[in-house]
C-alpha cells in the first residue's frame, strides 16, 4: 500500500473515531475543506507540518498517521 493511501485512511479513521466531521477538523486545523477531502481520498500530498496539525487536533502521535490502519487501535474522545 502506498504511503499516501495509508495517511488518507488513518486521517479519516482517526477523525471518525474521535467523532469529528470534516468541517470540525477543518475549523480546528485551519485547513480548507476541499484540501482535507483530497487528503482523505489520497489525491493530495500532505506536508509534515500539516500532518502534525492534524495529529495535535486528533490528540494522537503524528507517527500514528504513517502506520497502516493504526486508527483501529485509537481511542474515542471522551
Amino acid at each position: 500500500m502506498e504511503i499516501r493511501s495509508v495517511v488518507a485512511q488513518n486521517i479519516r479513521g482517526f477523525r471518525v473515531l474521535q467523532g469529528y466531521s470534516r468541517e470540525d477538523l477543518c475549523k480546528r486545523t485551519g485547513l480548507h475543506l476541499n484540501y482535507l477531502g483530497a487528503i482523505e481520498r489520497g489525491e493530495k500530498n500532505v506536508t509534515i507540518d500539516t500532518l502534525n496539525k492534524i495529529a495535535i487536533v486528533l490528540g494522537i502521535d503524528p507517527f500514528a498517521l504513517l502506520i497502516p490502519r493504526s486508527f483501529q487501535w485509537g481511542k474515542r474522545k471522551t
